[in-house]
């Protein structure tokens, strides 16, 4: 029996794997992420709420509740990477940044699909993940992607505006933790509780709120 299913997350793209398990089959990447599960529940009973969770997906709740988890057991540890955590939340970021373009884009004509990054004319549906600095040129310098965003997304105002600053933020301490250095625990702390929606309007529950009309 052949199933399939008009998910725009591609999970078993090479690429899409590659980037996000390191290069471990998702078995593997499964194993070293035994126990999550206690977190998931209790950052959507706690903290997201069911709705909001559920429309995250499976793969970006793993890096938010792996990424809380880093966090919360292992802060106040001598010689912890810090940075570890922000890597997993960024993870989760692209994941959902992704699979939302991808949502939007569904159906329309390939030349509608396709846009410049970094110099080449590329379909948002197919092929690899994009990174977040280039999710947040694409957001934040792309007319044409824009106005299609703008039509289909709700709460797009705040995707568009909000976000793409955030992002270019983000995808420069995750390029620092994880190619050339630690990251301070003060900075990685605000960065948390900025995403988490502690003491902040959170990104991550904003983001949430972005969904298909």
């Amino acid at each position: 029996l052949l199933v399939t299913e008009n998910d725009p997350e591609r999970y078993f793209d090479p690429e899409t794997r590659d980037r996000y398990t390191d290069g471990a089959y998702w078995c593997e990447f499964d194993t070293q992420h035994f126990g999550l599960g206690k977190m998931e529940n209790e950052l959507r009973k706690n903290l997201f709420g069911t709705e909001a969770w559920k429309n995250f997906g499976p793969l970006a709740r793993s890096f938010i509740a792996n990424g809380e988890k880093l966090y919360r057991e292992n802060i106040e540890e001598p010689g912890f990477d810090a940075g570890a955590v922000i890597v997993e939340f960024c993870k989760a970021l692209e994941v959902r940044c992704n699979r939302l373009l991808r949502t939007a884009l569904q159906g329309l004509p390939v030349r509608a699909r396709s846009f410049n990054i970094e110099g080449c004319s590329s379909d948002l549906t197919k092929g690899g993940p994009c990174s977040l600095g280039q999710l947040s040129h694409l957001l934040g310098n792309e007319p044409g992607l824009r106005k299609v965003l703008s039509e289909r997304l709700e709460h797009s105002q705040w995707f568009l505006g909000s976000l793409s600053p955030i992002l270019r933020e983000l995808s420069t301490l995750r390029n620092k933790a994880a190619h050339t250095g630690m990251l301070s625990r003060d900075e990685v702390g605000y960065w948390r509780n900025y995403l988490m929606g502690i003491g902040f309007d959170g990104i991550f529950a904003r983001l949430a709120l972005v969904t298909l009309k």
